[in-house]
């Protein structure tokens, strides 16, 4: 029979669609309004080619991943356009397939419900939710990872080595290595544990498998021998992980609640089956399910700390999977009342936390590159385009995507980064009003310096959006501060070479680590060549130095006036904390040092201000509280 009314009305059957749905729902809600992030928008700046060519030289060579996602979107784009919805939507279809993908390749490594019990995960966790909007390669990884997978399992386990198998794990797998550098070296490993199951009857055939994923791969090895001699990498602007990193991206998968961890433990507890005879059958499938999450991430994580940093959460999605299969299998067969109870808490309690503690919906519209321009047209409607000055830190290429989607033309006078040049081109700058986005702390404290006055603010990923004026409009109020303290040093002993200004536990100024501090000094030089500093310190639980921050008279300053000038430390103390429960035991110290024992630097004035930051900058990966 073509259908049998049985398979399809068991409970497993309606359990995994109404995952499935559930995984849509969560996947699609907001799908429709969410704007571009800059990965996204510079994949489509380099989209812009007549020729396939062009686009390999032009938009694949110089970015550093592999061909596959590029080529897709070069060829999707001619015919549907590069719309939010249109580039987007192989995305959120390729992680809805995810879902019931890990439910097949579960079934063969355990049994059925495990296989609901791994899909629930895959359908609920904000980690592959977020990236199955992403229009860039995790999620296709992940799909094409399991796809390899799945194929690869019932050669392996089910014993099924029939061309059917044996061909698609091979093309599957050349998809993996044409997605992403870690998505191919998953099926590498993938492709290397099978070796170790595999008898002289099925060698030939599964070594056939592995040849034709090679022979596929074959066109992109010029490519790839390209970006690795000529390319950097990413190691220019991201950091080397700390061992923080592995209990971050632990707590992030069960969404940094301890609530949800504490249900999902005892969901898999509860759900457990705990004979010998079941043991026995999946050990072997437990270490190597364990083997495969482990390899990629102590590679990447190795390689970052030794090479260069590469590691991140999005390319550990790759292997992902086989930590589902790890946590799920000791899930016993029968779908049970209490299974499916424990089971329906805890997608409950990962889609609560999803909304309410990750703040899900809200956090995929806070991309900065819309609302810049948007905002930036809104005020040259509302206040004359010669009464607004555009400082926008985004790429020429982004501002045109929004121009042409508004219709609308903007001059962006932002020109680079430094400070000093901005102060220069502030102080001949005619214009009332002023938007700024995503400039860095020194181009925000060069713009204050002339628009001291904040009528709009909004807190985006990765930085902020202002709205500013020279004058001050009754209507807005200033952000208070949490702390602020002024210092008279007009009196300060040039012949001290330190001098204190503050020196506190951090909670005794905030319970948040949300919290932006600003440590500024005025002064007067005579002689250029001399230096002095001003510091910032934080200080762990030992007492020992954790922090250091400093701002030198000789490397940046902002003129005050013709013989006043100011220098700056602003720490945004989230870049050094990750958790606001965990303050307690760190205090933070300020100082001036008199390094150079001048006296050509007189110290006039110095303050010191807590405000309350931006909560969202790294959202994505990272707690929110």
């Amino acid at each position: 029979m073509l259908f049998d009314k049985e398979k399809y009305s068991s409970p497993h059957a309606i359990a995994l669609l109404v995952i499935v749905v559930l995984g849509a729902v969560l996947r699609l809600v907001g799908f429709f309004d969410c704007p571009f992030t800059h990965d996204e928008l510079s994949a489509i700046g380099r989209l812009q080619f007549d020729s396939f060519m062009d686009l390999i030289r032009g938009g694949i060579m110089i970015d550093g991943h592999p061909a596959g996602v590029q080529t897709f979107l070069w060829f999707w784009s001619k015919i549907f356009g590069t719309s939010e919805i249109a580039i987007r939507l192989p995305f959120v279809l390729m992680g809805i397939a995810c879902i019931s993908l890990m439910y097949f390749v579960t079934k063969i490594w355990f049994n059925r419900t495990a296989g609901i019990f791994a899909a629930s995960i895959i359908a609920v966790s904000q980690y592959t939710i977020y990236y199955s909007i992403l229009a860039r390669p995790y999620i296709f990884g992940l799909f094409f990872v399991l796809l390899a997978l799945l194929y690869w399992s019932k050669m392996v386990y089910n014993k099924d080595y029939s061309w059917k198998n044996v061909i698609l794990f091979g093309v599957f797998a050349s998809c993996c290595a044409y997605t992403h550098q870690f998505s191919m070296m998953v099926a590498f490993i993938i492709g290397i544990a099978g070796l170790f199951f595999q008898s002289r009857k099925s060698i030939v055939r599964y070594l056939l498998a592995a040849l034709i994923a090679v022979v596929l791969y074959i066109p992109h090895i010029p490519i790839t021998i390209y970006q690795l001699t000529e390319l950097k990498g990413v190691g220019g602007w991201l950091g080397a992980p700390t061992f923080d990193f592995v209990t971050q991206y632990f707590r992030y998968l069960t969404h940094f609640s301890y609530i949800v961890l504490i249900l999902a433990v005892l969901c898999i507890i509860i759900s457990g089956e705990y004979t010998r005879e079941h043991f026995s059958a999946i050990y072997k499938k437990i270490i190597t399910a364990v083997l495969l999450f482990v390899i990629p991430f102590a590679a990447g994580y190795w390689y970052s700390v030794l090479v260069d940093p590469v590691l991140q959460q999005s390319c550990l999605i790759f292997s992902f999977p086989f930590l589902v299969l790890t946590a799920c299998s000791l899930v016993g067969e029968n779908f049970n009342p209490l299974r499916i109870v424990s089971l329906s808490v805890y997608c409950i309690a990962m889609v609560l936390s999803l909304i309410f503690v990750r703040e899900h919906y809200t956090v995929i519209d806070k991309s900065i590159f819309e609302p810049a321009v948007k905002t930036l047209i809104d005020c040259d409607e509302k206040y004359g385009k010669e009464n607004v000055c555009g400082l926008l830190n985004l790429n020429d290429k982004h501002i045109e995507y929004y121009e042409n989607k508004f219709g609308k033309k903007v001059e962006n006078k932002y020109s680079g980064y430094d400070p000093s040049a901005l102060c220069k081109q502030l102080e001949s700058e005619k214009a009332e009003y002023l938007v700024a986005a995503n400039l860095d702390d020194f181009d925000m404290y060069a713009v204050r310096r002339y628009y001291p006055y904040v009528l709009d603010y909004s807190e985006y990923i990765g930085s902020e959006l202002f709205v500013m004026s020279r004058t001050e409009h009754p209507e807005y109020k200033m952000c208070e501060p949490i702390f602020y303290r002024t210092y008279d040093l007009t009196g300060y002993n040039v012949d001290n070479e330190w001098m204190t200004l503050l020196d506190t536990p951090f909670v005794a100024l905030s319970s948040s680590r949300f919290v932006r501090m600003d440590v500024e000094m005025t002064y007067m030089q005579k002689d250029t060549a001399d230096d002095f500093l001003i510091a910032l310190q934080a200080f762990d639980v030992n007492g020992e130095s954790y922090d250091w921050r400093e701002a030198r008279v000789k490397k940046f300053s902002v003129p005050m006036n013709d013989s006043v000038r100011s220098i700056l430390i602003p720490l945004r103390y989230e870049l050094i904390f990750k958790d606001s429960r965990n303050l307690s035991g760190y205090s933070i110290k300020s100082f001036l040092w008199n390094i150079d024992h001048v006296k050509s630097v007189r110290p006039l004035s110095a303050r010191i201000r807590l405000t309350p930051d931006n909560k969202y900058i790294y959202s994505y990966a990272e707690e929110l509280e």
